[in-house]
């Protein structure tokens, strides 16, 4: 949906300042989600400077300082604003130029940052992907969602890593997305999965598409195989994962527990996106790391869904823009 002549709103909330798009207070807003790392939002507030007292108007130092919760919405008319950032202050740098007039640049990061900080050592034993997720994530997050994390390894051990890099680990091996945007953190299936979900808009490209890059990758194996023998229950577990081109098989023998594990290692290791590209648009709140999006009006072999695996708001002088980073479903 085009926004036509809808003006662009954003919703900023620093501690207990808000400021919205009529503020003259804040010149530009860029938010940026991503499945790899965590969100970071940038804010230049331009409010006034009084000179004789030598302070910010409308905007005390003291109460957007680091640590300090940060919220961003953004909409387009009388639409409800859609929460695209949850995090908090990182870092806040007045500038006071000679011929200009001051400003100050925050910047904030989502709650996954505080996972990647200092590191630690655990194991667990006979607990299921979605117990050891939980147990760690809950540290950080109130709202955290699994999907098919039902999978029981023999054991998981996390070794001298930040919890971050632990559960990043975790999801790769087993074929995983995590990452978290909004405040809710997110461990579910590799690009959505098996069935994944709908598009959340379909952009065409010379109307509602601005511009679109693509790159085609070469696919790493004909098949991947995942073997491994069970000496306590002599079995045999084994999986493979085909993607029908014909090349040879490449064998990995890793412990697991379950003809389930070996299948999702195998699927993992095999899936490697056909295409992958970067596109333009105006800004869209929905657009955000984790969902799917249609994009049309080109060649077949790239009229698809995609998998949004980045996907910068920013809002300033020249309105509101969405620019996003993709891998072909």
């Amino acid at each position: 949906m085009y926004p036509g002549a809808k003006a662009a709103q954003f919703v900023v909330k620093i501690g207990t300042e808000t400021f919205r798009e009529y503020s003259e207070s804040v010149s530009e807003v860029t938010v940026d989600t991503a499945v790899d790392g965590a969100d970071r939002c940038r804010i230049a507030l331009t409010p006034p400077f009084d000179h004789e007292f030598g302070s910010f108007k409308n905007v005390a130092l003291d109460s957007i300082g680091p640590g300090t919760g940060v919220s961003v919405g953004m909409a387009y008319g009388e639409e409800s604003s859609a929460q695209l950032f949850s995090g908090e202050v990182e870092t806040v740098e007045p500038t006071f130029p000679t011929a200009e007039p001051p400003w100050i640049v925050v910047t904030a990061y989502g709650h996954s940052r505080k996972m990647m900080r200092g590191t630690r050592s655990d194991s667990w034993k006979g607990k299921s992907l979605e117990a050891i997720v939980e147990s760690i994530a809950s540290n950080y997050f109130e709202d955290i969602e699994i999907e098919d994390g039902g999978i029981t390894p023999q054991g998981v051990i996390q070794d001298n890593e930040s919890d971050y890099r632990f559960l990043k680990r975790v999801a790769a091996k087993y074929g995983f997305e995590f990452f978290s945007s909004a405040g809710t953190l997110y461990f579910v299936p590799r690009d959505g999965g098996v069935s994944p979900g709908d598009p959340v808009t379909t952009l065409t490209y010379g109307s509602s598409l601005e511009s679109f890059s693509a790159t085609t990758k070469a696919l790493r194996h004909g098949a991947v195989v995942v073997k491994y023998w069970d000496r306590e229950r002599r079995k045999k577990i084994s999986a493979e994962a085909n993607n029908g081109s014909g090349g040879s098989p490449e064998v990995f023998r890793i412990r697991v527990s379950s003809q389930a594990e070996a299948q999702r290692i195998a699927d993992s290791k095999l899936h490697t996106s056909r295409v992958t590209g970067v596109a333009k648009t105006f800004g869209i709140p929905s657009l955000v790391a984790g969902e799917v999006v249609e994009l049309t009006g080109f060649s077949s072999e790239y009229e698809k869904n995609y998998y949004i695996t980045d996907a910068i708001h920013r809002i300033g002088d020249d309105g509101y823009k969405t620019e996003f980073e993709v891998r072909g479903l």
